[in-house]
């Protein structure tokens, strides 16, 4: 049976929990299976167990970022790249790499890459434009690299929507490789015979909605427009499942309409219970307002469209190819109330076109957007950009190499870190099948060569390969030399996380060299520079 790592490095991504992200991982997991790859997923929140029908995979669970400062949260996300790679040395190998990309993770496809199995990258937003604009984001500058550090390892891309596509393409190591392949949804979960979960008096007409209850989900469009309705049919029931951030503005705004009595406001509901509620609709909405970079896959719609619902939709992004007007769903323009009240009562008015709109919505399904035709395609494109690899065949079994370890600090301050770095290592080492013969720990600064814990370890031979965490660690500006002369001694040099500039440990470095390198001039005893005294251009990682 072939191996797949699925990887979900998203600390905000529970993976067996109720958001649409999470529904989406466990699609593509339950997909991937029924196609017969044995799956092992690499995850940094599960939310929960895993539901029956996905007790087979293999979970790894991968160390949380502890709470504290952004700043803080962001670096230990960034430090974890060493974490997965020691998880993916350790239980692979593996046939394929499916990462979903999260902000800071990186070391999976450069993994895939540096193997020469496939690694494909799923994009479902641009998480960057998204963390600055409705969380925090410190170091934008970082996030930027690791995200072309990624993209460039991917040998394939997969992006939801076409102007998530047009997004990715204004990175240069993006060009070429990325397919735009929207969602998909799970046919059986919505048999034709489904009954409702809320049913209704045969008078009564309800309008639903599903989704976080976010800005950008168009509630208040919605309400303005059931408002319009109501006034004119009072048999009206408006149906809004889910939970989320705006839910006391939509209850105020509901309340000061008089509309609370017809409107049932579910909260958070399992998914497993979505099917029956959408079957107690009998038109579903999605009206997001006039946003300007819409470059959503929604999950909802196509569930909408799955479920036999008659739909209206904002004639925006992908949902201008996905419903087509009047054929299997019903467009208005985004943000339009008015527009909204008219399209709803076509439908209210007329069981004709919502049973033929409903027909038609499944049947474009039927035919274009189940998961596992999704995956198929999405392995497609894999196997597309690696014609020589058959899938089928994992490395041959290597002789345990003897290596050696180096792990360093700038101070003393830092003595907990050297210890964590250095343990991070074994456990690399042991991932990866090498005897250690020795393991080095050293407190000093990387720009100062008289380090005497390195210099004895370099004049020694009895180890194949040197591992050490990354350039910085080893040596700022010499670590090429190094490994230079080191290969002629016939050993080679490992280096874990080739970062190239590590900003904060370089000034510290450099602040712990400062009195060696300026001995003339007269400074007070004990004087430090401040960081703004140590002005660092940072190169691209």
């Amino acid at each position: 049976m072939m191996r797949v790592a699925y990887i979900c490095a998203d600390r905000g991504i529970p993976v067996f929990g109720e958001k649409g992200c999470s529904i989406h991982v466990r699609a593509v997991i339950r997909s991937l299976q029924k196609q017969g790859w044995q799956v092992e997923l690499f995850a940094t929140k599960l939310g929960g167990l895993p539901p029956p029908d996905l007790e087979k995979v293999i979970v790894h669970q991968l160390p949380e970022i502890p709470k504290g400062e952004p700043a803080e949260r962001e670096n230990a996300s960034f430090s974890a790249n060493l974490d997965l790679r020691i998880a993916l040395e350790k239980y692979g190998p593996f046939d394929l790499i499916y990462e979903r990309y999260s902000l800071w993770s990186f070391t999976a496809m450069e993994y895939a890459r540096s193997l020469g199995i496939p690694g494909i990258l799923e994009v479902n937003a641009p998480l960057i434009e998204e963390q600055a604009k409705y969380r925090v984001l410190v170091n934008r500058d970082l996030a930027e690299k690791i995200a072309r550090r990624v993209f460039k390892a991917a040998r394939a891309i997969v992006s939801v929507s076409e102007e998530m596509k047009t997004y990715l393409y204004a990175y240069p190591e993006c060009q070429g490789k990325v397919e735009a392949i929207p969602n998909g949804v799970n046919l059986e979960r919505f048999p034709l015979d489904l009954q409702p979960t809320i049913p209704a008096k045969p008078e009564t007409f309800t309008i639903g909605f599903v989704g976080t209850l976010a800005p950008w989900h168009g509630l208040p469009t919605l309400v303005e427009a059931f408002d319009r309705l109501y006034d004119l049919y009072p048999s009206l029931r408006l149906l809004i499942i889910g939970d989320g951030a705006e839910r006391e503005r939509l209850k105020t705004d509901l309340s000061r309409r008089g509309l609370l009595s017809a409107v049932r406001l579910t909260g958070k509901v399992p998914h497993e219970e979505v099917p029956g509620l959408l079957a107690s609709m009998d038109v579903a909405v999605a009206p997001y307002p006039d946003l300007r970079d819409f470059y959503f896959s929604p999950l909802k719609v196509y569930e909408y469209m799955a479920a036999r619902l008659p739909i209206v939709a904002s004639d925006i992004g992908q949902l201008k190819t996905l419903i087509k007007n009047e054929e299997n769903g019903l467009l208005c323009q985004p943000g339009d109330a008015i527009a909204l009240a008219k399209a709803l009562k076509r439908l209210l008015t007329s069981e004709r076109l919502r049973n033929s709109l409903g027909k038609a919505a499944r049947k474009s399904i039927e035919q274009n957007h189940s998961w596992d035709a999704i995956v198929t395609a999405i392995l497609d494109l894999a196997m597309s950009k690696y014609p020589q690899c058959s899938l089928d065949l994992h490395p041959v079994a290597k002789s345990p190499l003897s290596a050696a370890i180096y792990a360093r600090v700038s101070s003393p301050t830092q003595k907990q870190q050297l210890e964590s770095q250095a343990e991070k290592l074994q456990q690399y080492a042991a991932a990866k099948g090498y005897n250690l013969v020795k393991i080095v720990k050293e407190i000093g600064s990387g720009l100062d060569d008289r380090r005497q814990q390195l210099s004895d370890l370099l004049q020694t031979d009895n180890y194949s390969t040197l591992i050490v965490e990354s350039k910085g660690k080893l040596d700022w500006f010499g670590s090429g030399y190094i490994e230079l002369l080191l290969k002629r001694l016939g050993i080679g040099l490992e280096i874990v996380n080739p970062a190239e500039i590590e900003l904060d440990e370089l000034k510290q470095d450099l602040k712990a060299i400062d009195p060696l390198i300026s001995p003339r001039t007269q400074r007070k005893p004990g004087y430090v520079p401040s960081n703004s005294q140590l002005s660092i251009a940072s190169s691209p990682i």
